[in-house]
Order: C-alpha cells, then structure tokens, then sequence
C-alpha cells in the first residue's frame, strides 16, 4: 500500500504542481496581455491626440486663411466704394457749380427785367431748385465719402489711410474729374490699396 500510497503523493504533488505552473502561466498570460493592452491602448491614444492636434492645427490654419481673405475682401470692397464715391462727389460738386451758375445768370435775368415773364420766373425757380437738389446730392456724397473714410481708418494700413485722406481733400476741391490733382490723388490711391491688397503697384 505504501507503494500505491507514494504513486499517489507523488502524482497529486506532480498534479498540484502543474496545477501551480498551469495557474502561473495563465496568470503570466493574463498578466501579460494586460501589459499589452494597455500599452497598445496608450499608444493609440497618443496616436489619436497627435492626430486630432494636427487637424486642429490645420483646421485653425483654414480658418485663418478664409479670415484672412474675408478680411482682404472687404478691404478691396470699401477701397473700391471709396473711388466710386469720390468720382461721384466730383461729379456733384461740377454739377452743383453748374446748376449754380445756371441759377445765378437767370436771377441776373429776372433783375434786370422789368416785368419778367412768367416763363422766366419759373426757369429761374426750377433753376434755383435743381442747384439746391445738386447741393443735398453733393452733401450726401460728401458724408457718405466721411463714412468710408472713418471704415478705412479701421481696417487700413498708414500709407493707404494717407492715400484716402489725399484722395477725399481732392474730391471735394476738384473742378472736374480730369483735374490733374485729383487724377494724381486717385492714382496715390489706387497704388497705396493694391500694395496692402498684394496686388502690386
């Protein structure tokens, strides 16, 4: 008995050994498994936060890209008022000495006739009318030429705000728009925006 007893310690020892190595390598393997896990969870989680950087990073640069070229856009657009507005007030300014001159020759008419004509009396009266029209047309350019102004004060460079404020002194003076110093105020301006624009000279 003692033999089978020996077999027996001897085959629950080996038993409970391989039970013992059995367990210590399932729990080496689990062990294991969890180091790779989490590492290969760390690495795609620094994967991700690389990655998700990185779009940030070229999203935020779109974004200022089209800020940048909204911005360049409304510039080119208040530039671009500016010079229509400041033909506009020369034209006026010409129109308003016209319709004054007009006015005035027929009041000079009507004083020198004894009995005007009728005729006469409301030429001279349309005529005063058109010159206060183009007089309020004047103005109204001229503070709509203000307003601009002011908007480039804001979003321009020194040179171009110089520019705009040659370019608004001249408007106003100007006897026509072939005056050479309008026509010299309007080039500084041109050439002073398509700098800053980066449309070159």
């Amino acid at each position: 008995m003692t033999g089978l007893s020996d077999q027996l310690t001897a085959t629950l020892i080996s038993g409970g050994v391989a039970l013992i190595v059995a367990l210590l390598g399932i729990g080496g393997a689990i062990t294991a498994q969890l180091v790779t896990t989490r590492r290969t969870f760390r690495n795609s989680l620094a994967l991700f936060e690389r990655q998700h950087a990185e779009q940030e990073r070229v999203r935020q640069e779109s974004l200022h890209r089209e800020d940048a070229h909204r911005f360049t856009e409304q510039r080119r657009v208040v530039y671009g008022r500016l010079l229509r507005t400041a033909n506009d007030l020369v034209l006026a300014g010409d129109a308003e000495r016209a319709a004054e001159k007009h006015w005035e020759r027929l009041q000079r008419q009507l004083d020198r006739t004894r009995n005007p004509t009728a005729a006469l009396r409301d030429a001279a009266a349309e005529s005063r009318l058109a010159a206060d029209e183009a007089r309020e047309a004047r103005k109204k350019l001229a503070t709509e030429t203000t307003d601009l102004l002011e908007e480039i004060q804001l979003i321009a460079d020194d040179a171009v705000r110089a520019a705009a404020d040659a370019l608004n002194a001249r408007a106003r003076d100007a006897p026509d728009v072939s005056d050479r110093g309008y026509g010299d105020a309007r080039a500084g301006f041109l050439n002073a925006a398509r700098q800053e624009l980066g449309m070159g000279a």
